[in-house]
């Protein structure tokens, strides 16, 4: 069976979010289809200047 972009679980999309998310996986939806989720930190910085 030839692999899709639906049914495939890697690729440059999902290297992306590989190197980008702290947890990260592929759900299949259906037949032809895919979830991908992420999750991720968030880290903020305060300009000084900016916070007045």
């Amino acid at each position: 069976m030839l692999e899709t972009d639906m049914t495939r679980t890697g690729g440059r999309g999902l290297c992306l979010v590989e190197k980008l998310a702290d947890e990260w996986g592929v759900e299949p939806i259906g037949p032809y289809g895919k979830a991908v989720w992420a999750k991720a930190s968030v880290l903020a910085t305060v300009d000084a200047g900016a916070a007045r």
